[in-house]
């Protein structure tokens, strides 16, 4: 009987986890004072990016595979470029798209802003996912001088001042 109760409450626990599923992005952003440049780090569930891009194209992209499709990196620069945008005064910069790293579970995106000015104010639009999750949340988490500042970023939040 004990282990019959145990095998429901196992079954039941195992549904529930796995018909929720959780969309967030972490976005990490370092001042380079030597460079003075922003260094950029986006972390996304592999799955979610890859179904972000393919609703874009009639193809499979295999990220992270030997298989990947040769216009993954290109899909992405322009995806990135679509939902993330950096303003200083009144102007958008330039954000430059240096790389990817994938595992079967995670992609990390790098990202360089040269010619930051970390002393002024900025406003950040980060909307990653958001055009194909309701639920996404993204974190972003800017470290200057030893501080952080951690902004949030929903469907009904998409862009914050830093």
């Amino acid at each position: 009987m004990v282990r019959s109760m145990l095998f429901v409450l196992l079954l039941l626990s195992s549904t529930f986890c796995s018909a929720h599923k959780f969309y967030m992005s972490i976005t990490e952003m370092y001042y380079n004072e030597q460079l003075k440049s922003l260094e950029i780090i986006v972390k996304l569930f592999t799955d979610d990016i890859e179904k972000a891009l393919e609703e874009k194209v009639d193809y499979k992209l295999f990220l992270g595979s030997n298989q990947e499709h040769e216009l993954t990196d290109s899909l992405l620069k322009s995806y990135f470029y679509k939902h993330v945008e950096i303003i200083e005064n009144d102007k958008s910069l330039e954000l430059e798209f240096l790389g990817k790293e994938v595992d079967q579970d995670y992609m990390w995106l790098y990202i360089e802003v040269p010619n930051f000015k970390a002393n002024q104010s900025h406003k950040l639009k980060q909307t990653l996912l958001m055009d194909v999750f309701e639920e996404q949340k993204n974190q972003v988490n800017y470290k200057y001088q030893e501080q952080v500042t951690t902004l949030n970023f929903l469907k009904t939040k998409t862009w914050c001042e830093f």
